[in-house]
């Protein structure tokens, strides 16, 4: 907490200030929170759902309170943010990419916060599913096609009824390279068009499996992973286990739905945890780190040049290391 964060500003000045802590930071960002949450209410109705509404700063509220290991708030805040969104359905999983729509489309009856792309806005080749999408000439197509690590994969209990295995192309025959992701596909492949994803339903119930999980109520933790994963795979059965045994199914789900989201750096991070790509199918001249300890300085994002340069209260002493 007493570790030095970012220059916290509430109001425009033009003098540069010096690097926060961690936990003056957090405390910013919960009062904001906490402030839009009660501004908001539950009783605005939003225009379009780019934009956010009471759901969303509560969905927000809870992946910090997940950060902060605050349990019992994450709970709340997760199930307060989920109400009055449902589950996507299986179908939205398909393999056709003109029929996948669980994570290209906005009307998703899962998603809580996302980014309409129309035409004029998709920016072709530089589009996220340029870079995501391997099954027409995208920089994905060219060589550059995202990969599941193949040990995570195959912790998939049951590939031919888990619908989550469909995001995968593990026998090449639909991108034409094994392993290959499918999640992430274009609704339109002509203007390289599909709306992107920023929050949905069912990461609250991973929050929310997880805190609770972390006070030892078990049976509440069992039950809303099953709920979850049960409607991604009609033959999950609801965990027995407790205790570090259903925190790292838990984890394991998480991994697998919310792969190519963007948590696992933060999950890495939090949960104070190694990353190691060894035995599978990452290619070291490309990944460049194989493995990295926990807690590694290279986790950690570096001061831009640029704010060290113009503000006096920060020197290149203060770079992280």
């Amino acid at each position: 907490q007493d570790a030095p964060a970012v220059p916290l500003y509430t109001e425009p000045q033009q003098t540069g200030k010096a690097r926060a802590t961690v936990e003056e930071v957090y405390t910013q960002i919960e009062s904001d929170l906490q402030e839009s949450i009660n501004l908001l209410g539950n009783t605005m109705t939003r225009v379009h759902k780019s934009h956010i509404n009471q759901s969303v700063a509560q969905g927000i509220m809870a992946r910090v309170k997940l950060n902060k290991e605050e349990w019992g708030e994450a709970v709340t805040y997760a199930q307060d943010a989920r109400e009055g969104y449902s589950l996507m359905e299986p179908s939205s999983y398909a393999t056709t990419p003109n029929e996948k729509n669980g994570f290209n489309n906005i009307a998703n009856q899962e998603w809580m916060w996302g980014f309409q792309i129309n035409s004029e806005q998709s920016t072709i080749f530089a589009s996220w599913f340029s870079h995501m999408d391997p099954t027409f000439t995208t920089y994905a197509f060219l060589g550059l096609q995202k990969e599941i690590y193949l040990p995570l994969y195959n912790k998939i209990d049951n590939p031919q009824s888990d619908v989550r295995a469909a995001n995968f192309d593990m026998d090449t025959t639909i991108s034409g390279v094994g392993n290959a992701q499918l999640k992430f596909l274009a609704s339109d492949q002509g203007s390289f068009l599909g709306d992107y994803i920023m929050m949905r339903a069912g990461e609250m119930y991973l929050i929310e499996a997880e805190a609770q999980a972390e006070q030892g109520n078990d049976t509440e933790a069992q039950d809303v992973l099953h709920e979850l994963v049960s409607k991604r795979d009609n033959n999950y059965t609801k965990p027995t286990e407790t205790g570090q045994a259903l925190l790292d199914e838990i984890y394991l789900q998480r991994r697998i739905s919310l792969w190519g989201e963007g948590f696992r750096l933060l999950d890495l991070k939090r949960r104070k945890q190694a990353l190691d790509r060894t035995g599978g199918n990452h290619i070291p001249a490309l990944a460049r780190e194989m493995q990295l300890p926990a807690e590694s300085d290279l986790f950690i994002f570096q001061i831009p040049e640029e704010e060290i340069d113009v503000n006096n209260n920060i020197g290149p002493e203060d770079q992280n290391p």
